[in-house]
């Protein structure tokens, strides 16, 4: 049996790596984790008593069962993927960069729940303390924390021993996926702080390795998902993480033992095959079978507590709940000498108790290809949800020499939690996920979109025009023109402007146009991005009236678009019947960091001097051409002023008076890209930044002259043009220049305008008062500011 045992598992292990060659298939570690619990087991040593060959049975059933699931659920997976005529085994380029989108969290709920997490292991670290401060030790303590008879002479708090067991237990299980996820794409650094300080402290407080170990499988799982978009930096502390994370199993390793360290190890890993053989032959001469109930034993005991409480209490109901916890609450001794063992019962007796040896290899079979199914979502489609999804199936694979998890009550909460909180904070409806609190002006008016499936079957048969602007861009267009090709309004055309690149961008935008009618593309000389913007409109205007269609769309070719952009913004206008349309964005720093514009995704309606308030003052209307739709016949004799930078600046307010209804929601579907390696974004000067400060005189002259009303507003759009050109001059070193003090200067003389008025923003008045000192203190507070930015984008 033992020959059979491990050339089964060294076959399906052999398979498996040779189909994925991935370290954190759940196949290897399922199979490698037995091989050593049952390779040492064999050994013998310590005086281990052993184990039967029926549970060396079960365990072989279990991993071939295992393996079997897995690798039927891959060639399922395979097949489907070959049939619809697209491997997952890699992307091409024309197949564009990572599949996986950013994961929506529900951020109020995430928050709510740390803040009830720390409140619960603060409460459960301070008892700890308190009974070590009154003389108990510390296998006494962690006997009371978990409940364990032997730890009864410590005093604790029944209620506060609840609230841990099934809240902040369960609830912190949920949290360390987000935040080793949120750790290594650098967002949410105080959450991630706070996380790893509970996940401390529930440790220290109840002296349980497996949280640790478990920690470290999950680090190892995200290191590999990321590879090498992590820099050395990065790793260096993870490294750091996991040794201290190792020393602390260390540490309690001595401390809950007074044996070697070796032996306490040995132990751990061979007394499972030792507790499965006694459990086994306990159920076998009790009889019981749960027939399924031990692998959905969460529902099983709630109708248990259900049926007990109405006085409707069943015999099987109260075995399974009896069998199921009997691992828990019985001491086996024998096993090594003068030692007794409780809780290691490994997933194959849950298993066992359901229909004996022959159910073991059924239900790992389905255990095996539910976690092979996520884990080729999370590493062949980059899914960023399934990859949440396997860190946290991932400790069910490395405790299942304790436990069965999927059919712990507690885990089962925890995957409750977990979908709560990945469950998204607003609904996408027909209007491409737009938030459902119409406005016009600020004021919420119900019903103003209505019939909204009717309006969007309207507009199927609407064609938009997509220009993309391309230069020098190959490394970044597949993702972008992907992006717009995948839209869920698919009655589009693309224009692909290349704007005389040199580096390939040309022969990538011909693939396009020969694998797509939708798209066509433009050769010219380079011209600049204005110019190019022109060619596309040109190219437009020059097809028939009935064939050019009615709406345009902007995108730059080295950002990306969620697949409704299209589709809301062509529904907010047409819902609106507005003249323009504008949706939010996010500000991507890198493919993991990004952060969004604006979080008020309201509706709002507004008229044409709101939207010239809102671009001199930098409102939610922004100067921006890519985050908008347009009609077309806005642009009839209207266009971007070429040889210029900051074409939108000198544009926007010239579009909008041709315009009579403007309709906003600043849903984020757009991904506007931030290359701090680029020209426009400081890395070096060039005078063509100073371009800014005449758009920006430009729009405030004339604005002042056609609403005299906005003229303050006016004013502090010339402060905020020269406040973004001296951060430009301060990234590249330019803040010596005499240019630079004829800002500050004009910026402190309409200081008090600016500060008075409450309708500039907070940034304007913030680097008003950083100006006010002199040009050093807002070099100084610039610097360190753009610094850490840069450092968020490019330290992967």
């Amino acid at each position: 049996m033992l020959a059979i045992f491990f050339v089964s598992s060294i076959l399906i292990l052999c398979i498996d790596i040779h189909r994925y060659r991935n370290i954190c298939s759940p196949t290897v570690v399922f199979c490698c984790l037995w091989i050593v619990i049952v390779a040492l087991a064999s050994l013998g040593l310590f005086g281990f008593s052993g184990y039967t060959n029926k549970a060396l049975l079960s365990v072989t059933c279990g991993v071939i069962g295992f393996g079997l699931g897995g690798l039927i659920m891959t060639r399922l997976l395979d097949r489907r993927a070959r049939d619809v005529g697209r491997g997952e085994k890699a992307c091409t380029q024309l197949e564009g960069g990572r599949a996986g989108g950013a994961c929506v969290i529900n951020a109020r709920l995430l928050y709510l729940i740390l803040c009830l997490v720390c409140v619960g292991e603060a409460l459960s670290l301070i008892s700890t303390l308190q009974a070590l401060s009154q003389g108990a030790n510390y296998v006494q303590v962690r006997g009371a924390q978990l409940g364990y008879s032997d730890g009864q002479a410590i005093n604790t708090n029944q209620l506060l021993l609840t609230y841990q067991t099934y809240f902040c237990g369960p609830a912190l299980t949920a949290l360390v996926p987000i935040a080793v996820t949120n750790w290594f794409e650098r967002k949410r650094p105080k959450f991630c702080i706070a996380v790893l300080l509970c996940l401390v402290a529930s440790v220290v407080a109840s002296g349980g390795r497996i949280a640790l170990i478990y920690a470290i499988g999950q680090l190892v799982v995200a290191l590999v998902f990321y590879g090498n978009q992590i820099t050395r930096r990065t790793k260096r502390v993870l490294l750091i993480v996991v040794g201290f994370a190792a020393l602390g199993v260390i540490a309690l390793t001595f401390l809950r033992s007074s044996t070697s360290l070796l032996y306490s190890v040995y132990s751990y890993l061979t007394v499972p095959m030792g507790l499965l053989s006694h459990f086994i032959e306990v159920v076998d001469e009790a009889g019981f079978h749960s027939f399924g109930a031990s692998f959905l034993y969460p529902f099983f005991y709630l109708a248990n507590a259900a049926t007990r409480l109405l006085g409707m209490g069943s015999s099987f109901l109260g075995d399974l709940v009896y069998y199921v916890a009997l691992p828990q609450e019985t001491w086996v001794q024998g096993l090594f000498p003068e030692r007794v063992y409780n809780a290691f019962a490994t997933m194959f007796y849950y298993l066992y108790l359901d229909f004996g040896t022959i159910g073991i290899p059924i239900l790992t079979g389905l255990f095996g290809a539910l976690l092979t199914f996520v884990f080729r979502k999370t590493f062949l489609k980059n899914s960023r949800a399934a990859f949440l999804w396997y860190l946290l199936l991932f400790r069910t694979l490395l405790g299942s020499f304790m436990i069965w998890q999927l059919g712990n009550t507690k885990f089962f909460l925890s995957m409750f939690i977990f979908a709560a909180i990945l469950f998204p904070t607003y609904k996408r409806g027909h209007i491409g996920g737009m938030k459902r609190q119409n406005k016009i002006g600020g004021v919420p008016t119900p019903g103003l979109i209505e019939n909204e499936q009717s309006l969007v079957n309207d507009n199927k048969q609407l064609l938009v025009n997509v220009v993309i602007p391309v230069y020098n861009v190959r490394d970044y267009l597949a993702k972008c023109v992907n992006s717009v090709l995948m839209q869920t309004h698919e009655n589009i055309r693309v224009w692909l402007v290349d704007d005389g690149s040199t580096d390939g961008s040309s022969i990538l935008c011909d693939e396009y146009a020969g694998k797509d009618a939708r798209v066509r593309v433009i050769h010219k000389v380079n011209g600049g991005l204005s110019s190019a913007r022109n060619e596309g409109l040109d190219q437009i205007f020059s097809i028939k009236v009935e064939e050019r269609g009615s709406f345009v769309s902007f995108v730059d070719s080295d950002d990306w678009v969620e697949p409704d952009f299209i589709s809301f913004l062509l529904n907010l206008l047409t819902a609106t019947d507005a003249d323009i349309s504008q949706c939010g964005h996010f500000i991507s720093f890198s493919e993991f960091s990004e952060s969004e514009k604006c979080a008020d995704h309201s509706l709002s309606v507004l008229n044409r001097e709101q939207v010239m308030e809102s671009l001199c003052r930098n409102g939610r209307w922004d100067v921006t051409a890519w985050n908008k739709m347009y009609r077309l016949s806005l642009f009839e004799d209207l266009r971007y002023p070429v040889g210029k930078s900051y074409e939108d600046t000198a544009t926007a307010h010239l579009i909008a008076e041709k315009a009579n209804k403007f309709t906003v929601s600043m849903v984020p579907l757009y991904h506007y890209v931030q290359r701090y390696t680029s020209i426009a974004n400081g890395v070096r000067w060039s005078d063509s930044k100073l371009d800014l400060i005449e758009a920006g005189d430009q729009m405030a002259e004339w604005v002042s002259s056609h609403y005299p009303a906005l003229r303050d507003a006016a004013i502090e759009k010339r402060v905020f043009v020269r406040l973004s050109t001296l951060s430009q001059m301060v990234n590249t070193g330019r803040c010596n220049d005499a240019r630079a003090q004829e800002m500050r200067l004009f910026v402190c003389d309409h200081a008090g305008l600016v500060l008075r008025d409450r309708g500039a923003s907070k940034r304007d008045k913030l680097g008003v008062l950083m100006l006010l000192p002199g040009l050093f203190w807002y070099r100084l507070v610039w610097s360190m500011y753009y610094s850490l930015r840069r450092r968020r984008a490019i330290w992967r």
